[in-house]
């Protein structure tokens, strides 16, 4: 089964993960807010202490923070997601972001050997990523609702 690492479990991206653990899947999340965290898993996910934590055991880790310091300093930063991720990790951000900010992330995600995808990108994810060919759609389509909901 795809493990999910979900970092940034508040207004927006809660109802997405919500919508991922109904489809099947596991997922471990992280919020900077505590109280984000503790309603992530009274949703059924694995609560974690820390971004590294929510990623280190993550197929795909998804990210929808509020603002491009806070995606740049998840990715990026001291015990963040390209730290902790493991070589093949499939990235998808789903933040509203400066594409400066999305380019600089996606460069150093590919220096480590993680692939990051931006939102806009989301319809490729069920066809460019190395999981198993008949998990492909379902993640997909499994994200894709999940952001409509979260933006209706």
């Amino acid at each position: 089964m795809t493990r999910i690492g979900f970092i940034g479990v508040g207004t927006m991206g809660l109802p997405m993960a919500k919508n991922l653990v109904k489809k099947g899947f596991t997922v471990t999340a992280f919020d900077s807010n505590p109280e984000a965290v503790k309603a992530a898993a009274a949703a059924g996910m694995t609560a974690a202490a820390s971004a590294a934590e929510a990623v280190a055991t993550a197929d795909i880790v998804v990210t929808m923070l509020p603002s491009s310091p806070h995606v740049e300093s998840v990715y990026t930063g001291d015990g963040g997601v390209l730290a902790a991720a493991r070589r093949g990790t499939l990235c998808v951000d789903m933040s509203t972001i400066d594409p400066a900010v999305s380019q600089r992330v996606a460069k150093a995600a590919q220096e480590r050997g993680v692939s990051k995808l931006a939102e806009e990108l989301l319809p490729a994810v069920s066809v460019d990523f190395s999981l198993e060919q008949a998990e492909r759609p379902r993640i997909a389509t499994a994200l894709r609702p999940a952001a409509a909901i979260a933006v209706q």
